[in-house]
């Protein structure tokens, strides 16, 4: 969920008005698009095995292609996305 949609969400509840405009039309921010590519890279790798890669061989098919990334977020970004490899 972005800050947007949760101070939008929210918007009548618990936050003013002007936190709400200040988080809707704030640019992404590093760690977000960050996020963003690391997703798009292990959705990637996933597909390219037809969805038999669990973490530990996209992390390795990442680190190939020269991405720094740990374990963790790798794990992190499948869960996020829904990704489970088949056996």
């Amino acid at each position: 969920m972005s800050v947007a949609r949760f101070i939008a969400d929210q918007r009548t509840k618990e936050i003013s008005e002007s936190w709400f405009y200040k988080g809707r039309d704030r640019p992404p921010t590093a760690r977000v698009v960050r996020r963003r590519d690391i997703d798009a890279k292990v959705k990637a790798s996933f597909d390219a095995s037809d969805s038999t890669y669990g973490s530990p061989r996209v992390l390795v098919d990442l680190r190939e292609a020269g991405e720094r990334v740990s374990k963790k977020t790798v794990e992190e970004s499948m869960v996020r996305q829904g990704l489970f490899a088949r056996p």
